[in-house]
């Protein structure tokens, strides 16, 4: 393979995840760490990346999520899953028996769904891949109506948010495809999407957040909550050791879950 074909390979993948580290690239492109390395200082010179120990990340930009770069479910699924883990993990403790709960679509609340399976609780969602997913567990469970979105597996619209109004649930756990930590606020990708989630927060006795540290690179198109309209905020990690508002958790290990000083 061509210099520049790695190159342009390395592009890519910078285009989908914020930081890629050397030793995955060598091994995907089947080339030396030195070689990828030469490849990782050609890309800084021209700007194209920025260097890292171990490899590299995007320059820095104030990446706008939209319908035109946001991903499918299925493509994001597998992108900083560890992370993605051990944020769910530490929010199923916010889950009582006996709660109304409403999940939300993307991939961070998937992975609550093995410990909320074991629970006496009702699942209200717009999100298709939940309750596909969720079919062979003991639970009642609601899908909202409205318009059918396959690329974001979930309904959305006017019925969709005209049913969320008949719910009052005693806990909201949602997502989002960006956060701006300096504005506090809370980004999706499309208003359409951040209209769901805002109608589900005006329903909520209690509402948390599920994010992993790469939200942090982004804002979106629209904003649906500010940081403290949440009761808890998950999440693995703040980069660059900025203070954390004090309704986060910063969770660092499967097994811990750390509030905020």
């Amino acid at each position: 393979m061509l210099a520049r074909e790695r190159q342009n390979y390395i592009l890519g993948k910078l285009r989908l995840r914020p930081a890629i580290s050397a030793a995955s690239l060598a091994n995907e492109l089947g080339c030396s760490r030195s070689t990828v390395q030469r490849d990782l200082r050609d890309l800084a010179a021209r700007g194209e990346i920025e260097r890292q120990f171990g490899g590299a990340t995007r320059p820095h930009s104030d990446t706008i999520m939209s319908s035109f770069n946001e991903s499918a479910l299925d493509a994001k699924l597998d992108r900083n899953a560890p992370a993605k883990r051990m944020v769910a993990a530490a929010a199923l403790n916010e889950v009582r028996d006996g709660d109304l709960v409403f999940i939300d679509t993307g991939s961070t609340p998937l992975f609550l769904l093995p410990g909320l399976a074991e629970k006496r609780v009702i699942i209200v969602t717009n999100s298709v891949a939940v309750v596909t997913r969720l079919a062979g567990a003991q639970l009642e469970s609601y899908l909202l109506g409205g318009s059918y979105d396959a690329r974001y597996q979930a309904t959305m619209g006017a019925i969709s948010i005209r049913e969320i109004r008949d719910f009052r649930f005693d806990l909201a756990i949602l997502g989002a495809n960006g956060v701006d930590l300096e504005l506090g606020e809370v980004f999706v990708s499309e208003y359409q999407i951040g209209e769901i989630k805002r109608s589900v927060l005006e329903r909520a006795k209690r509402a948390v957040l599920l994010i992993d540290d790469t939200k942090f690179d982004y804002t979106g198109v629209c904003r649906y909550a500010m940081l403290d309209d949440f009761d808890r905020v998950f999440v693995n990690r703040i980069p660059g050791g900025q203070p954390a508002p004090d309704n986060f958790t910063l969770v660092d290990s499967p097994d811990q879950a750390q509030e905020a000083p």
